[in-house]
């Protein structure tokens, strides 16, 4: 993305917490950003083009992040903690400073599940990479490094939407990284 593009990309992350994602409209993104409706759409075409173009970007900015820190953290957990704080809890918190976090939720259209797919699938290659190594403490649980992948990605994601409280998110990920760490052998 070119720096016009993350400029209205973080106007409508701040749009979309404010108004939430069906609410927002063009005029309120164009608000956020500073500039006029007809300069959004020279940068975007429709309000589908930002919010895949939010996606990509929170989900890029997120897995940059763990990357980075997973550079320090040699042990399984700290690498979990770290996808867990990037990927659920951070996101939980923003969602849930909304003033309608259902509509933060629940508020994406087809463009947004689609988008919301591929980073799923984003963020499961990147958990690949930290179990692989552990490929055949996996097997012994009848398991793939790929289905362990997508059942820590996908319980983090489901828990994330579903908890009432960080309290509680927090919980189900610690409980869910104990698992983790007995499949891998590294409990």
């Amino acid at each position: 993305m070119d720096q016009r593009e993350v400029k209205v990309v973080e106007g409508a992350l701040r749009a979309f917490a404010r108004f939430g994602v069906r609410r927002s409209t063009m005029s309120d993104i164009a608000s956020e950003v500073g500039v006029a409706r007809q300069t959004l759409y020279s940068i975007f075409s429709t309000k589908d083009d930002i919010l895949r173009a939010t996606i990509l970007y929170a989900s890029e900015t997120a897995i940059s992040a763990i990357r980075a820190e997973w550079q320090d953290a040699k042990r399984l957990d700290d690498r979990l903690d770290t996808f867990f704080k990037h990927h659920s809890i951070r996101p939980f918190e923003q969602i849930q400073a909304a003033p309608d976090p259902a509509d933060s939720i629940a508020g994406f259209n087809e463009v947004g599940r689609k988008e919301i797919a591929d980073s799923n699938a984003a963020y499961r290659q990147v958990l690949e990479e930290i179990f692989e190594p552990h490929k055949q403490t996996i097997a012994q649980s009848e398991m793939t490094v790929r289905e362990l992948a997508d059942l820590v990605q996908m319980s983090a994601s489901g828990f994330k939407q579903m908890s009432g409280t960080k309290k509680q998110l927090l919980k189900l990920l610690n409980s869910l990284k104990h698992t983790v760490l007995s499949v891998t052998g590294d409990a």
